[in-house]
């Protein structure tokens, strides 16, 4: 029940183009924000940072769980989906290349 609660949070209330982060590794470009903002206001401050002929506009945004791991092969950090509440996992809005 309480896993429940912490992923039905609520919805953060608007976003800024500086709060965009990009990331790129092997499965193509994203750019996601750190909290669970609407949609409509996230892809508003997308749109700020892409041409309006970016494919990456035709990709739905989602609401997920992250946490970011160090690759010790590649040197580097990932961010990988995370079930909510576990160590190290925060709330974002998401979008990646297809």
């Amino acid at each position: 029940m309480e896993q429940a609660i912490i992923a039905a949070g609520p919805l953060e209330a608007s976003v800024r183009r500086d709060d965009l982060r990009f990331c790129c590794g092997d499965d193509g470009r994203a750019y996601y924000v750190k909290g669970h903002v609407p949609i409509d206001a996230f892809l508003a401050a997308l749109r700020q940072e892409v041409t309006d002929d970016d494919a990456l506009l035709k990709e739905e945004p989602e609401h997920c769980w992250m946490r970011v791991c160090r690759d010790f092969d590649e040197g580097c950090s990932v961010m990988i989906e995370a079930a909510p509440g576990s160590k190290g996992a925060f709330r974002a809005t998401w979008i990646q290349d297809a």
